[in-house]
């Protein structure tokens, strides 16, 4: 029996193609040097995070833990398609995967794995943001009111979709390990793809609508922007990966076509731990002596690009208070206070009654 399903191709083959289960073409290779470089390029983003968090400003907060678990998401993400494209046969047309192979841990498995994961992972990292922003623009009322609501909405959301989507990929006893109901997963996917892209554009638009709403210089105000505007390459990442979501199909050419989704996934995935340490990679660029040459070569140019027309000063006629020093801080909330009153993400804050903008950036 077994013999029979080795030699049985998974897929009918379109016509005029025919069925090759010997050394058929497949292009896993790309899905495993794509995800390499990202991976790479991901980690020195976090390395720098934790020397930031533990060793500079030596305060751990909420976003730094839900961060972690998604970025552990991730790694398993990545392990997951590496074990799913060199054993799984994942990259492959399903008419030259038999039956048997198709059927196998190798690739039953890893799909399990993938379909559970993801909504949690994202879940964990789309939340990292919200919460992060929080605490960036915690005296903007309205900032407050949209980051609490996407709180909740983003993790409701998500743990819903990790439940439904662990019910219907878990198989009972007595079952193959494969999904119980492919095509109701199938659907589901695309509408999730949507809101998380819908997710992705909130939270690229808020920081940039909060910083635009501080007393700073224009100066200031580009830099800050510049670092949120890193999150416009997840919502790219974002509509590919929901484009190539509504190529596929149940019934479909599967173990193909869920390579440039997977691409798509761990590109989403990566670049949001990415544009979480952001902060973090602003912070070292200002305080690591390393870096002090870099920054005086550096600063001129920047003050070159900076588009005064557009980001202009919010008038005021109510004084901005610089916090300089320990001793300026009399009347100040405590919480500017902490870390040796240099708290790395604070943007800006307000003092007292007088609603008077302290200026952090």
């Amino acid at each position: 029996m077994a013999a029979a399903l080795a030699q049985m191709p998974a897929m009918a083959p379109p016509p005029g193609v025919e069925s090759n289960l010997i050394n058929p073409e497949s292009i896993g290779y790309r899905q495993t040097i794509t995800t390499s470089i990202l991976l790479a390029i991901m980690m020195p983003f976090v390395f720098n995070r934790i020397y930031v968090k533990v060793w500079l400003v030596r305060k751990i907060s909420w976003d730094d833990g839900t961060l972690l678990v998604g970025f552990l998401g991730t790694l398993l993400h990545y392990a997951t398609y590496e074990w799913a494209a060199k054993s799984g046969n994942m990259g492959k047309h399903m008419w030259d995967v038999s039956v048997l192979a198709a059927l196998s841990p190798d690739l039953m498995v890893p799909s399990y794995i993938l379909t559970v994961s993801a909504p949690p992972t994202f879940g964990f990292l789309k939340c990292t943001f919200f919460i992060l922003y929080l605490q960036l623009f915690f005296q903007l009322t309205w900032m407050r009111i949209c980051s609490i609501i996407g709180l909740i909405l983003t993790g409701a959301f998500y743990t819903a979709f990790t439940i439904v989507m662990f019910y219907f990929s878990t198989p009972r006893p007595g079952e193959l390990f494969m999904p119980r109901d492919t095509a109701k997963t199938t659907k589901i996917i695309l509408p999730i793809a949507i809101a998380g892209l819908v997710i992705d554009v909130a939270i690229l638009v808020l920081p940039i609508a909060a910083v635009s709403q501080l007393k700073a210089s224009p100066k200031k105000k580009f830099a800050a922007t510049l670092v949120f505007l890193t999150g416009l390459m997840a919502c790219v990442s974002s509509a590919v990966g929901l484009y190539y979501r509504s190529q596929i199909h149940a019934d479909g050419d599967v173990t193909y076509e869920l390579v440039p989704s997977n691409i798509a996934t761990a590109a989403e995935m990566m670049i949001g731990v990415m544009c979480a340490c952001m902060p973090s990679v602003a912070y070292s660029y200002r305080h690591v002596p390393a870096l002090q040459g870099f920054r005086e070569k550096l600063s001129p140019k920047i003050s070159a690009l900076v588009p005064s027309t557009i980001f202009k000063s919010r008038q005021s006629t109510l004084p901005t208070i610089r916090i300089t020093d320990k001793s300026a801080s009399s009347g100040v909330p405590s919480h500017l206070k902490e870390a040796g009153d240099e708290i790395y993400y604070r943007l800006a804050d307000y003092n007292g009654s007088d609603k008077s903008v302290i200026s952090r950036v």
